[in-house]
Order: structure tokens, then sequence, then C-alpha cells
């Protein structure tokens, strides 16, 4: 009788280290995904970060832009004279303080300087939130900073807008600047000579901090973090346990098989022992095994009529 083959008992040992280098091949690859996921979040949120910002200060921008203007349009609001406010002596104008019927004193307090006013109640920050300059400032008090300058330099050039993140006093702020052109309105206050319709008289800037959104930003940034970490975990416990599994079922048939193969060793032997000839086959006729009596019968030997 033909013993039945061992050589998947033999390549047993080779084929469950072969599936452990698959599985690690497994966790190298999933790693270096989520690697790249990692990337690619953290790129889209630094880029989501810098326009929530920018989107933050522009807006910042365009609500005192317009408050600006309307106060231009109007030439300016006349307020009680004070300690706090005192007569513009840079404002040329001849209806620039009046007294009331009642005998009160006003002085014009032109857009700029009203938008200054209302700026210096809030807390002070290492530079001005909201600052109207120019390279030709009146005030020496009111010059542009380095920043602002190198803004108001660009606009000269044709520019019509600077916009940059900066590290102030350890402290992350965004930096916006925006041009302000001379128009009709603007001749009341400022009629000097250098004044023209169209040109680039200076420019607002607002600096916002981004302490709050920046600590935001981190906060969601290590959840989504943690929740890739806990998928990277679970990728890699899945491949462990599948892999596992794998190994444990392949040695549990390797086994079956080993106790296959004791049982056929020992019908084998059995039927040997039997001095009449016997023989299996079959519902299609082919041998599936048979005793020596029976090859030594036909002249041939086992292997040749199994399967025959």
């Amino acid at each position: 009788m033909k013993q039945p083959s061992a050589t998947n008992q033999e390549c047993a040992p080779l084929l469950r280290h072969s599936l452990w280098v698959y599985a690690v091949l497994t966790m190298l690859f999933w790693s270096l995904l989520i690697g790249l996921l990692l990337l690619w979040y953290r790129s889209h949120a630094n880029e989501a970060f810098r326009e929530a910002a920018y989107t933050y200060a522009a807006s910042r921008h365009e609500e005192n832009d317009l408050y600006r203007q309307w106060i231009v349009r109007l030439g300016g609001v006349y307020a009680a004279v004070g300690p706090n406010v005192t007569p513009n002596p840079h404002l040329k104008t001849p209806d620039r303080d009046i007294t009331t019927a009642c005998g009160r004193q006003l002085t014009l307090i032109n857009a700029d300087c009203m938008t200054r006013m209302v700026h210096a109640q809030q807390p002070p920050l290492p530079v001005r939130r909201i600052h109207i300059t120019s390279l030709r400032a009146s005030r020496p008090d009111n010059g542009p900073d380095d920043w602002e300058a190198q803004a108001l330099r660009t606009f000269d050039a044709g520019g019509d807008e600077v916009a940059e993140f900066r590290q102030i006093d350890g402290q992350p702020y965004m930096r916006l600047m925006r041009p302000i052109y001379t128009d009709a309105a603007c001749l009341k206050c400022h009629n000097g000579p250098a004044e023209a319709i169209g040109r680039v008289r200076g420019g607002m800037s607002v600096t916002v901090p981004l302490k709050h959104l920046e600590a935001s930003t981190r906060r969601a940034a290590s959840a989504v973090m943690i929740g890739y970490g806990l998928a990277w975990i679970g990728g890699i416990a899945g491949i462990v346990l599948w892999t596992a599994t794998l190994v444990h079922r392949m040695r549990e048939r390797n086994g079956a098989q080993q106790q296959i193969r004791q049982q056929y060793r020992f019908l084998q032997t059995l039927i040997d022992a039997i001095p009449v000839p016997v023989f299996y086959k079959n519902m299609d006729g082919v041998y599936l095994l048979c005793n020596q009596a029976f090859a030594e019968m036909i002249g041939v030997s086992e292997e040749q009529v199994v399967g025959r």
C-alpha cells in the first residue's frame, strides 16, 4: 500500500516562517501608510491654520476700514474737549474747534485719529492692533515700524497687500497691511502739496494674536493623531492576530495529517500481513491501495498499482 506524501509536513516550518515574513512586510506597509497620512494631515492642518489666521486678520481689517471710510465720508466727528480728547494740532481745517450755543468746546476728530483712539482702549500688545500710518507721517509717534515701513514701500511699488506670520515676544501673530489711497474726502484733512487723489497715502495694518487659535488647532491635531495612533495599533494587532491564527490552523492541520499518516502506516502493516491478495478501487476503477500479496500476484510493485 502506498504511503501518503510527507511533503506538506516537511514544508510546514518554511510556510510558517513565510507567513511571519509577509506579516512583518504588511506591518511595515501599514506603518508607512499611517505615516504618510499623518504627514498629509499635518500639511493640511498647517494650511488650514494659515487660512483661518488670514481670514481672521482680513475680517478685522475690513471691519475697521469700513468704519474708517464711514467717518471719512462724514468729514470727521466732533467730540467734547476733555482729558482724553484734545485738539489735533496736525489737523489744519478752519472749523476744527467750535463752541456750542451752551458754551461747550468741541474739536473735530478725523477718521484716522478716531481709529487710534478707539483701539487705544484695548489691552496693549507688543505692537499696535490697528495702526494707520505712512512713510510721510506728520506725527513722529505715529511712524511705521520696520515691518510696516517695508509694506508701505511695497505699496509704493504697486503692491496691494502684505500678510505675514510673525513671532513677537515668543508668541504667534498674523500681520496684515493694505494701502490707503487718497480720495476727495481725504483732502479736507490731508491737503498738503504731496497729496493727490488716487495716490497711496499710507496704510492700515492689523495685528491679531494667534495664541488661542494655535492652541485650539493643536488640540484638534492631538485628537486626530491619537485617532491615527489607535488605527495603527489596531492594524498591527489585526495583522499579528490574523497571522497567529493562520499559523495555529496550519499546526492543527499538520497534526491531523500526522495522525492520518500514522493510521495509514498501521493500516498498511495490517493489510500487508494478510496472505490473501487485497486491493481497493474507487467508483472509476482506479486502484487506491493494495497489499504485498496482490502486488506479487500480478508481478508488479505496490507503487505501480496505486493510481492505475
